[in-house]
């Protein structure tokens, strides 16, 4: 039987969602930065899926036009 999460929780953003995530891992011991997803090359990454303490997480820039 894998251990791996079935969820992953995702908190949205309305400004700098990788400077967020980088804050909420630097809280932890054992958390980290997993993924960084761009869809546009120049522009700040739309989702950042991360670690805390084991458990995994995930930031979406979204701001209130979302």
């Amino acid at each position: 039987m894998s251990s791996e999460p079935k969820v992953r929780t995702c908190l949205g953003i309305n400004g700098d969602g990788a400077e967020a995530a980088e804050f909420y891992v630097s809280l932890l011991p054992g958390s980290f930065i997993e993924t960084q997803s761009y869809p546009d090359p120049d522009g700040a990454p739309l989702a950042i899926e991360f670690m805390l303490a084991g458990a995994p997480y995930m930031v979406l820039n979204a701001g209130p036009e979302f």
